[in-house]
């Protein structure tokens, strides 16, 4: 017996269970009183005995070759996928455990690509159920009910472990969290995390998995992430667009931008008295310095009168006496949720009216002055035409690339 037999009873040995590790010995052969190298011999031989029964041995018991084994392939043993609603009695109490009933066409069912991990199996069936009672459907991912008044609402289901994330691509919860992991991980991009996927695993299954479709399990593992977490069965208008998904999301989930986990929380690093000086001054007397918006540049002291006034305000008697030690004012550090945007209402005088487009086309005005300015130079005051590509005038043309210049990221960023 080879010690390749050998080195696969032991693990044999190690990782079945005693129980039913004893039944791979007769009674006669008593297990119990057996030395630990007389086991191991022992179900050597039944292994190598059980090769030679399938004919998987390479080699003679002369110790020729006798034949080459194939690679072992997992294609003609693996499971048959099907994608189906993880339930099958209705939800609905009303109902009282009605039973679901197969909802999809026999003649016609719908087949997609499934990712697990980083597996990719084609051609899998997709099956939806329907409650004969209450009319409401079931799909692997989410839920339809009929209102009594109004559209049909969607139900996104928290235990879902297959999302859909393209027209016909479905990924299980392993790739999706790897997707919000990989985002937040390495502060990657949705096209970043797509072009990794796709030359890591895709070309292999010949699928290139796209931008929109990263970016649809991201909000989608997102969602069902925070919905389990806050106990909320969250829910919106049936078949919504991805934008307006993420809308309703932040606006039942988001909480206004506060986080869940920072609510009432304090602690000794992030809750401190109030200092009324710092805890570092520089030596120089320069009170702007302080503030770091001198831009290196020597500032005046107090002239004599004022500072003298200054003095007396600090020793005047008729100042409220406030118990400072017994009463020391706490100062709350606040975290941010990371949303970073600039003003939304209009840019002109006094108008608070929302901007056009804040976000993809970054507009300065609301839609009355957008319409108004059209095409007249942004610097106030300034009649002029704008210059094509440009939100400024040839006579403002070079302060408008330089205030272009001093927005740009590495300027914002300080590199």
């Amino acid at each position: 017996m080879s010690s390749w037999i050998k080195s696969l009873a032991r693990e044999v040995e190690k990782q079945t269970p005693k129980p039913k590790f004893k039944t791979l010995f007769k009674q006669s052969e008593n297990l119990k009183s057996l030395p630990e190298n007389q086991i191991i011999t022992i179900i050597g031989t039944k292994l190598n005995n059980f090769a030679d029964l399938l004919g998987l041995n390479s080699f003679g018991s002369d110790g020729r070759l006798i034949q080459r084994l194939q690679p072992i392939s997992k294609k003609e043993i693996q499971a048959i996928m099907i994608i189906c609603p993880p339930s099958n009695v209705c939800s609905d109490v009303k109902c009282q455990g009605h039973a679901i009933l197969q909802h999809s066409d026999p003649n016609q069912i719908a087949t997609t690509t499934l990712i697990k991990c980083s597996e990719i199996f084609k051609d899998v069936v997709i099956l939806s159920g329907k409650c004969s009672s209450c009319q409401t459907h079931y799909f692997a991912d989410h839920e339809n009910y009929h209102q009594v008044t109004g559209p049909q609402r969607q139900v996104y289901l928290n235990n879902a472990k297959y999302l859909k994330v393209g027209k016909s691509l479905h990924v299980d919860w392993l790739f999706s969290n790897a997707v919000v992991n990989g985002t937040y991980s390495f502060h990657a991009s949705v096209s970043a995390y797509a072009e990794f996927w796709t030359n890591s695993y895709g070309k292999q299954g010949s699928l290139k998995i796209e931008r929109r479709q990263i970016w649809q399990a991201f909000v989608h593992e997102t969602v069902r992430t925070i919905a389990q977490a806050s106990g909320v069965m969250f829910e919106t208008n049936d078949n919504p667009s991805l934008d307006d998904l993420t809308h309703d999301a932040f606006a039942i989930l988001g909480e206004g931008g506060a986080m869940r986990l920072s609510d009432k929380h304090t602690c000794s690093e992030c809750t401190q008295e109030c200092k009324a000086v710092a805890d570092f001054l520089p030596a120089a007397n320069d009170a702007a310095a302080v503030l770091g918006v001198d831009e290196n540049q020597a500032v005046p002291q107090l002239a004599a009168a004022a500072a003298e006034e200054q003095q007396n305000l600090a020793e005047s008697d008729d100042l409220m006496d406030v118990d400072i030690e017994n009463q020391p004012a706490m100062v709350n550090m606040v975290v941010m949720d990371g949303i970073i945007m600039g003003p939304t209402h209009c840019a002109f005088d006094n108008c608070t009216r929302p901007l056009t487009n804040a976000h993809r086309k970054a507009e300065s005005f609301c839609q009355t002055h957008e319409r108004e300015f059209r095409n007249c130079c942004r610097v106030r005051d300034c009649q002029n035409d704008k210059v094509e590509g440009t939100q400024a005038c040839h006579e403002h043309r070079n302060d408008w690339h330089q205030y272009r210049q001093s927005r740009t990221k590495p300027s914002l960023a300080g590199v």
